[in-house]
This record gives C-alpha cells, sequence and structure tokens, in this order.
C-alpha cells in the first residue's frame, strides 16, 4: 500500500510549485478586486453623506424650530382655554348661589297655602296604592274558557302623575311675586287631578 503524503507537506509542495504560485497569484488578484470594490462603494457612501447631510441637518433644525413654535402656541393656547374655563366655572357657581339665595328668598314669604298642597298631594302619593282594585273572570271563547283580569293600574297611574306635575307647578307659584291668586290657583291644580276609577 502507497503512503498518503501529509496534507502539510502536499501544500508546502503545491506553493512551491508554478502551478501553486498561480493559484495564490489569482486569489489575490481577485481579493484585490473585491477589497477594491468594497472600498470604492465605502468612498461613494462618504462621498453621498457629504454631499446630503448638511441639508437634511438643515431640515432637522427647521423641523425642531417649527415644533418649538408650536408647542409655545399651543401652551399659550391650552393656557387661554383653562383661563376660559375656569371664568365659566366660577361664573356658573356665582348664578347658582345667587338664584338659590333669591329663590329661597322668595319661598320664605310665599302663600302657606303652596306647602298645604304640596303635603297632601304627596300624602296622595303615598295612599295610591290602597285604591288598587283588580278583578278575575272567566270569558267562554271558541277555544275554551278564558280568564280575563281586569284592574285599575292605568287610572291609578294616570292620577299619580298629574298629582306630580301639580306639586311641580305649586312649587313653582313660590316664585311668583304677587301670592294673592295662590289658593285659587291651587284649587284649579287639585280640580284638574283624575280620581282613581274604583269601578272596573
Amino acid at each position: 500500500m502507497v503512503a498518503l503524503p501529509k496534507a502539510e507537506s502536499f501544500i508546502d509542495a503545491l506553493r512551491a510549485s508554478a502551478l501553486g504560485v498561480q493559484i495564490v497569484s489569482e486569489i489575490d488578484k481577485t481579493l484585490v478586486a473585491q477589497r477594491t470594490l468594497v472600498a470604492n462603494k465605502l468612498a461613494e457612501a462618504h462621498a453621498e453623506i457629504e454631499l446630503t447631510y448638511p441639508g437634511l441637518q438643515a431640515e432637522v433644525e427647521k423641523a425642531q424650530k417649527e415644533h418649538r413654535a408650536a408647542a409655545e402656541k399651543l401652551q399659550a393656547a391650552a393656557s387661554k382655554l383653562n383661563a376660559a374655563v375656569a371664568a365659566r366655572s366660577a361664573a356658573s357657581h356665582e348664578y347658582s348661589g345667587t338664584c338659590a339665595r333669591l329663590e329661597n328668598e322668595l319661598a320664605e314669604s310665599a302663600s302657606p297655602a303652596i306647602d298645604d298642597f304640596v303635603k297632601w298631594a304627596r300624602g296622595e302619593i303615598h295612599d295610591l296604592p290602597k285604591h288598587f282594585r283588580v278583578q278575575h273572570s272567566i270569558q267562554t271563547t271558541i277555544a275554551g274558557p278564558r280568564e280575563r283580569v281586569q284592574s285599575n293600574k292605568a287610572s291609578i297611574e294616570k292620577r299619580r302623575a298629574a298629582l306630580a306635575l301639580a306639586i311641580e307647578a305649586a312649587q313653582a307659584m313660590k316664585l311668583i311675586p304677587d301670592q294673592g291668586q295662590a289658593p285659587q290657583a291651587l284649587d284649579a291644580l287639585r280640580a284638574g287631578i283624575p280620581n282613581v276609577e274604583m269601578d272596573i
């Protein structure tokens, strides 16, 4: 069996040969060409950024300046808005306080008949469930007997709504300067409230 030469000996021999020298030379040429290409692209990148960067930097600085101006304008607008909201709140608070004070002053000297009416109306609302009536009956139909339920619930709710409106109207009378006609007006309110229908 023929012994194979060691790898190190083979490579050394190849490098020393003419063929080896030619191969190494071709590899060096290829490597130099590739590195030259990369170096040229790098130079082009440097040249391009040197050409475009000043303009880009100028755009950034311009945008920063505009941003600062916009931020200052926005801050000024926000301050103006806050001041307007505060002024509105103060005016609303003052208005509410003034109205409440004056309404209380009018209510204190209003006709006592108004409070009597309101008390009566609230009592009527409280007692409405006592007037509830329901009736069950059997109705004969073609399909057979059928249960029929009748009640005065609708009548009760109608009176409840009328009483609630009458209370609001009576309370509003306290703001009328001349209280001389209050009793007559309350009588008219009372007369307009429908009674509960007891017959069903």
